[in-house]
């Protein structure tokens, strides 16, 4: 694409929308390593992933307030319908792009969330078992065998 192909405002759109593309794409790339990492249970990868992925996510904040201040509080699709034919044929292959990787990133993200997550989860069970502040014990502070919903305990049955 040539600088005469499109007006200014254009080109500043074009521009900024293929600095996300690259930048989601690298958040693509190091939410991989991040599952692989969780999944090997490698801290010290994992916490490289973390302080890269914040960096990439500041990046990304930055470049969309640069691409709402180009489009002065219009929506992308909207500012797309108002191009030329051809600006929108140069644009519109862009924000196809950023729109399918930001939805894999989001996807990723999650996944690798729920990971976390579902670590968290087990190791404060095995922290509260191991403690002896187990919830659901069956004894009471006195000693005695505690009773369950409106059922017996198995030995009366």
């Amino acid at each position: 694409m040539t600088s005469e192909a499109l007006n200014s405002v254009t080109m500043a759109l074009y521009e900024t929308l293929e600095q996300l593309v690259e930048q989601f794409t690298q958040l693509e790339t190091i939410l991989g390593e991040e599952r692989t990492a969780l999944e090997r249970r490698n801290c010290d990868a994992l916490l490289d992933t973390i302080d890269r992925k914040h960096a990439c996510a500041v990046q990304i904040g930055q470049l969309e307030a640069q691409l709402e201040r180009s489009l002065d509080g219009t929506p992308l699709r909207d500012m797309l319908n108002l191009l030329t034919p051809h600006e929108c044929g140069e644009l519109e292959p862009l924000h196809t792009s950023l729109t399918g990787v930001a939805t894999r990133c989001r996807h990723h993200n999650a996944v690798n969330g729920k990971v976390v997550h579902r670590s968290r989860q087990s190791v404060a069970e095995l922290a509260r078992i191991l403690s002896g502040t187990d919830a659901d014990s069956i004894y009471t502070a006195r000693g005695t065998q505690r009773q369950f919903g409106e059922g017996h305990a198995i030995t009366h049955v």
